[in-house]
């Protein structure tokens, strides 16, 4: 018969709290449970309560294990646990309940762990699990509660009590080896686990046991291999345990033993690489995985390592005063990484990210070399994979592709191949417009590549009508015109004039790519006064087009000028930077009022004003603009300003030079 619960809940709340006892402490009661609520009802009518008691606190216990189970099973350990505890507090010493409370407080960390929760919850549930497994082991000792406590305190960053309760375990094996039933981690694993941690602190304490914990570590790892020579846990930690030594001939020894067994172990490869490296260098590393790789050559994974390691060992040689980079070492990196995702398409994404800055890096070898145009090509390349792959960097190890075409047009810049550099900022611009450095360079480059073009077709015009005296000059100007040997008068200045002419068309193409470029950078930068200053220079002074838009740029810059200079908030260096570029606007409008708008007292205006700002010196005001505009000059202001109001004109050789 069942006992009416208002009597049970008394029975249990009337009991004294210090008579508690766990049930091993009682006299034995029957397993079943009818027979137990039945001897319950006897010592009740017997007047013996505290037995009672005893026997209803285990019926209840028995009820919160079950409930806790349905809890655990449902992945729920923290429900769990809050029943667990109802039960030791009826019964502190049960080891049912004491066991349930060590495995589900581990459980419960395990799951913080996973969850990436909070790191006080994941101690205070490990310490929970460490001390009810050793209050479990006081109690009833088992190899269960032994190896749980080792495992909980090997979490915790305890190895040497992980390590204490682990050989207390093995030795209460091999005294009992029927408990080895039932355990669902192997004994071995988790002291070898608790050796290999002793060896490791003491190692790094640089303690006088270490080599003794070596050794304990080695042979428990030794014996667990006969256990699981397939869990590839093994060979990877028997790997790092001889690392930790230094010992690594060893160490590859064994792990590739184990990769003979798990060719795909991500952490054994992992590892074989990583000793390989400290062996040896990349140099090392790559040779030992092409080992590998030609054992295995179907495994995707270890070629992934392999192509990574090829890129490392190319990417050390750039900028290493010991090696000269080499492009060729990157290319071995990409082939190795296309047949990785070719093996395993799984791959696919993370093996071309590595294949553009493998392209990226042939391109900053060729630069390192001085191959201009191949750097170029390289970095071009790396669109073909991805599009806009230029664009892709690899953070604090490769710039961007982009970055490199203009590293190549600064080399070209110093070769003062103008056109060249503008032509490779105009198509880092494209790559990245929203960059107004790249637009501002572009428009820079191309202005003075067109410029030195338009000076070329001037003295090309000037052999044309025979102005040109200086015989060397004369046999340059010769040379590009390609003046017949034998030509006559007529016919080499027909061919100079021919020459001027299409070189002039050329400078005015570059001159109107510099107005796209800093139309663009302008854009981009509207309170840059010298941008926005240089943007409309190059319509005012060359193209004389686009002469409304020029002049309200001009008109902006004086404004934005002024307003940041009366601020008052820039350096020494950037005050004169401004004041020069703010100075430029109004020489610049000076020009357009001059030149475009027919407008002298105007022009004289801003020609005054530039004077006063300078900051440095302006003799083209002082000596040719302003005498012109006040009529004290008879030479119609000069040769400089003649050069802009016929800038880009073409060449007319009058007819007596063809006498």
């Amino acid at each position: 018969m069942r006992l009416p619960p208002t009597l049970l809940v008394l029975l249990l709340v009337s009991a004294v709290p210090q008579a508690l006892q766990a049930r091993q402490e009682t006299d034995p009661v029957p397993s079943d449970r009818t027979q137990r609520e039945g001897l319950a009802i006897e010592r009740i009518g017997a007047g013996d309560y505290e037995a009672a008691r005893r026997i209803l606190a285990g019926l209840l216990v028995d009820r919160y294990i079950k409930e806790a189970n349905r809890a655990f099973a449902a992945g729920s350990p923290e429900d769990a646990l809050l029943v667990v505890d109802r039960a030791l507090a009826l019964a502190p010493r049960d080891p049912s309940a004491l066991r349930a409370k060590a495995e589900g407080s581990l459980a419960l960390a395990q799951k913080t762990i996973a969850a990436g929760g909070s790191g006080l919850l994941i101690q205070g549930a490990l310490e929970d699990a460490l001390q009810s497994y050793r209050t479990w082991s006081a109690v009833a000792d088992s190899v269960v509660a032994r190896m749980g406590a080792s495992h909980a305190a090997w979490l915790l960053g305890d190895p040497g009590n992980a390590l204490e309760q682990a050989r207390a375990g093995m030795a209460l094996l091999k005294a009992n080896p029927e408990q080895r039933e039932g355990l669902e981690t192997l004994p071995e694993r988790t002291y070898a686990e608790a050796a290999f941690g002793a060896y490791t602190r003491a190692k790094a304490e640089e303690s006088a046991d270490a080599e003794a914990r070596f050794d304990e570590a080695r042979d428990a790892l030794g014996q667990l291999l006969g256990f699981a020579p397939d869990d590839p846990w093994v060979w990877g930690t028997q790997g790092e345990l001889y690392e930790w030594a230094q010992d690594y001939g060893e160490a590859l020894r064994v792990l590739t033993d184990g990769l003979a067994r798990h060719p795909e172990d991500d952490g054994l490869l992992q590892r074989f690489t990583r000793v390989a490296r400290k062996s040896g260098g990349f140099r090392e590393s790559v040779a030992q995985l092409e080992r590998i790789v030609k054992r295995e050559p179907d495994a995707a994974l270890g070629r992934w390592y392999l192509a990574r390691e090829r890129f490392e060992f190319a990417a050390e040689g750039i900028g290493n005063d010991e090696r000269e980079a080499d492009a060729a070492l990157f290319r071995l990196a990409e082939q190795e990484f296309v047949r990785c995702r070719k093996l395993n398409p799984e791959y696919d994404e993370a093996c071309k990210g590595y294949e553009i800055v493998c392209r990226s890096g042939t391109g900053w070898c060729h630069i390192e070399n001085g191959e201009l145009e191949a750097a170029t090509k390289s970095f071009l390349s790396m669109n073909d994979i991805y599009d806009r792959g230029i664009t892709w960097e690899m953070s604090g190890r490769m710039l961007s592709g982009v970055m490199g075409l203009a590293f190549v047009a600064d080399r070209y810049n110093q070769d003062e191949n103008w056109a060249k550099a503008a032509d490779l900022f105009w198509l880092a611009s494209e790559f990245e417009p929203e960059e107004s450095l790249w637009a501002n360079n572009a428009g820079f480059f191309y202005r003075d590549a067109g410029v030195e073009l338009e000076f070329l077709a001037r003295d090309l015009c000037r052999a044309a009508r025979g102005q040109v005296g200086n015989a060397e000059a004369l046999a340059e100007l010769e040379a590009h015109a390609q003046v017949p040997a034998d030509a006559n008068d007529e016919a080499r200045a027909r061919a100079f004039a021919q020459a001027s002419n299409v070189t002039v068309q050329e400078a005015r193409r570059l001159m109107e790519k510099s107005g796209v470029a800093y139309l663009r950078a302008s854009e981009l930068t509207p309170e840059d006064v010298r941008v926005v200053n240089d943007t409309a220079l190059v319509f005012v002074y060359y193209l004389h087009t686009n002469l409304e838009l020029s002049k309200e740029l001009l008109l902006r810059c004086v404004e934005t000028g002024r307003r940041q200079l009366a601020a008052g908030d820039l350096d020494e260096d950037a005050t004169w930077e401004l004041e020069n570029a703010w100075g430029d606007a109004h020489q610049n409008l000076g020009v357009y009022f001059a030149n475009h708008a027919n407008q002298p007292e105007e022009a004289l205006r801003w020609f005054a004003r530039a004077a006063e700002i300078g900051p440095e010196p302006r003799p083209v005001i002082t000596n040719f603009w302003l005498p012109y505009l006040r009529g004290e000059r008879e030479d119609g202001g000069g040769v400089e300003i003649e050069s802009i109001r016929t800038w880009g004109e073409a060449c007319v050789v009058p007819p007596r030079a063809h006498k």
